[in-house]
């Protein structure tokens, strides 16, 4: 088929060839339609003049992303191309369908055509704000259908640092942006939005008790798949394309807002960036990269409580978004979020061929059954077209603690799969993840699975797809002494009692600015005997610390401490030639002790000196 326009365009063209039709007057009714819209759609046709008709439409769009939705009243895609200008928004782009239809009559009841193009999700109305003290009251973007998904973002102040969630909306995060003087907090919820939305016209969000000024805003997108995706926690069930960011507070204040990188998991999602900051600032210049600009689509009301803004942009491929950023009007306190929304499940975008198959030759076919005689085969040979089956791998749930390192790469199994056909396996994937460094901080970072290889399935019979993983970095578990010291070290002497930390919290002191002298052991000679008495901790309360006796001739000087020293135990006996004599205390964690040191340890000038000696944590 060749068609000629009247001048040069960009154009695209569809044929598809049908047996079984009248070939005289086969046409019976048409009708079109054209517009400027999200939803294209051919119109009407007249009735028709008979049962069994087959109905063939088609959709032209120019669009720079050439993506359709499933087609309404019951018409099923054929094919689709697009022209290829090297200016995406230049291109135009044709889509067929058919129906067959079994009865005769009028078309009105599904005689046209209509599809969606689906190649983004788009800001849904107009982006909603408010300002209040102890609850905000904020009107529902216009426009809102169910399955949309609704972002709020927030900013107040007053003596309280936290902000609940009403009923159907979730908090994805929340952040102390000012922790002085005027205590100033930030966060950002969601809401997918259900049937019972459509009789609602606004939104009322408690700002706890203490709140002396707040703003918000609201923005919703559609075309969001809100339950394929993940959820805040990083569990799948949710709208999100990637496990959301955490709020980066900036504390000291800066003309910048910054938002830390969050990874996709696939093509067309929506990058979403919050952001919140103190006093009555505008926003400007929001960027990431990719997908690069952000386009802002709210900037909240301006008041004492602050200011706050959204801004977002579609990412065409799966990854890294880098840090996310945008300019203020004057040096703030502020914060700033990133998240992904993943896009809805639609006919797949254009990628130069409408399906990969297999082609099988179908021979020899034969007609069977008590009525066979009375016809004859012809054309006994055909062919079967075998598509690939869609094979989705996700990568496994994996975790450390801070400091240690874990290696990613080619050749792991830490993965599942979906999909393999016929007790098909897969051998090995390779696994990418930022958290495995020794360096790498605390939070959560994807597990990006890709490059399946070995087993006994054959990639070409797949379609594949991925699934990350959430790996998570655990802080270091901290220890007795250091819950007990608030960040003191134990060789230090933080009340200058010449009693070192260590030692003052074994012997029972109740923190590291008490003067621990009273706590030191007790020293008398018992005829030659030097005893030891002192209240010490278990143990098993100790922690990596030891508690130790040591003595000297000479005061370590020739005859070293070290080389008399018995560690305290919990029982009573002898260790080395210390003779300790162990009671219980009033408090369970601890025990009077009571320890010999022999006289015969003396020199025969009698001198015999005693100490305890800690190290540990």
């Amino acid at each position: 088929m060749t068609i000629t326009l009247a001048s040069s365009l960009f154009a695209s063209a569809v044929l598809a060839e049908y047996s079984g039709v009248l070939t005289t007057a086969p046409l019976d009714q048409t009708a079109g339609s054209s517009g400027n819209s999200s939803t294209a759609g051919t119109g009407t046709t007249g009735i028709t003049g008979q049962a069994n008709e087959l109905w063939i439409g088609g959709i032209g769009l120019n669009s720079s992303t050439p993506m359709m939705g499933t087609p309404v009243n019951a018409f099923t895609s054929v094919g689709s191309a697009q022209s290829a200008n090297a200016t995406a928004a230049n291109n135009a782009s044709v889509y067929a369908m058919e129906k067959i239809s079994s009865v005769t009559g009028a078309a009105s009841s599904g005689g046209g055509i209509t599809g969606v193009p689906t190649g983004s999700i788009t800001q849904h109305g107009t982006a909603t704000s408010a300002s209040g003290t102890t609850s905000l009251t904020i009107n529902k973007p216009t426009g809102v259908v169910a399955g949309d998904v609704m972002i709020a973002t927030f900013a107040k102040v007053g003596s309280t640092s936290v902000l609940t969630a009403p009923s159907g909306w979730i908090l994805v995060n929340g952040a102390i942006l000012r922790a002085t003087s005027t205590l100033t907090y930030g966060a950002v919820m969601y809401r997918v939005a259900s049937a019972t939305d459509t009789g609602v016209s606004s939104y009322t969000f408690p700002m706890n008790t203490g709140t002396s000024s707040a703003n918000g805003g609201i923005v919703a997108f559609s075309g969001v798949d809100s339950t394929n995706g993940y959820l805040v926690g990083g569990g799948t069930g949710g709208p999100f394309d990637g496990v959301p960011g955490t709020i980066l507070a900036n504390t000291s204040g800066s003309l910048s807002v910054n938002a830390t990188s969050i990874s996709t998991a696939t093509a067309n999602a929506a990058v979403v960036m919050c952001g919140m900051a103190g006093s009555t600032v505008t926003w400007s210049n929001w960027t990431t990269t990719p997908p690069g600009t952000l386009t802002e689509v709210l900037e909240g009301p301006h008041t004492v409580a602050g200011s706050v803004g959204t801004a977002w942009a579609l990412k065409a491929t799966a990854g890294a978004t880098g840090t996310g950023t945008a300019t203020l009007s004057g040096s703030q306190r502020n914060g700033g979020l990133l998240l992904a929304l993943r896009l809805g499940p639609g006919v797949p975008q254009w990628s130069g061929a409408i399906a990969t198959f297999k082609a099988q030759s179908l021979m020899n076919l034969a007609l069977s059954g008590t009525s066979a005689a009375n016809y004859t085969l012809t054309g006994v040979t055909g062919s079967v077209t075998i598509l690939p089956k869609a094979l989705t791998i996700t990568a496994d749930n994996q975790s450390k603690t801070y400091g240690q390192a874990l290696a990613f790469g080619s050749g792991s199994t830490r993965f599942s799969s979906s999909g393999l056909q016929n007790g098909e396996t897969i051998g090995s994937v390779t696994l990418t993840c930022a958290g495995g460094d020794t360096a790498a901080a605390v939070g959560t970072y994807p597990i990006t699975p890709g490059s399946p290889t070995g087993g006994t399935f054959s990639a070409g019979n797949y379609t594949l797809s991925y699934e990350p993983g959430t790996f998570t970095v655990n802080p270091l578990p901290m220890t007795a002494y250091q819950a007990w010291a608030g960040g003191a070290s134990f060789e230090a002497d933080t009340h200058s009692d010449g009693v070192a930390n260590g030692l003052a919290w074994l012997l029972g002191a109740a923190d590291p600015s008490v003067n621990a002298n009273a706590l030191l052991p007790k020293a008398t000679n018992e005829g030659g005997k030097l005893v030891l008495t002192f209240r010490c901790l278990k143990t098993a309360n100790r922690g990596p610390a030891v508690l130790k006796v040591q003595y000297s001739n000479d005061l370590g000087q020739s005859d070293p401490w070290a080389s008399h020293e018995a560690l305290v135990p919990d029982a009573s006996g002898t260790v080395g030639v210390v003779v300790f004599a162990i009671t219980a205390d009033a408090d369970p964690a601890f025990s009077n002790v009571r320890a010999e040191i022999p006289a015969s340890a003396a020199t025969a000038t009698g001198r015999l000196h005693g100490r305890l000696y800690s190290s540990g944590n």
